[in-house]
């Protein structure tokens, strides 16, 4: 059984996949490492406010909370 040709062409932040019966068009995987660690940050802002909210004081809680919910959706 003969196996296929693939062919990846990279595009601007996609990859086109070329086999003999079909073209798909994906994300190419290092388009997803700036979002995956946006998310991460902001994930890690709020549990720091969450996990220091009786031992810090207002100011610096109200800027953590503006600085995650501003990454987050990144």
């Amino acid at each position: 059984m003969g196996r296929a040709a693939v062919r990846e062409i990279p595009l601007d932040r996609r990859v086109c996949v070329v086999r003999e019966d079909s073209i798909d068009i994906r994300p190419s995987r290092g388009a997803l490492l700036g979002p995956l660690a946006g998310l991460a940050a902001g994930v890690a802002v709020l549990s720091a406010v969450g996990l220091f909210l009786d031992r810090l004081p207002a100011a610096a809680l109200a800027v953590l909370l503006i600085l995650g919910l501003a990454v987050t959706p990144l």
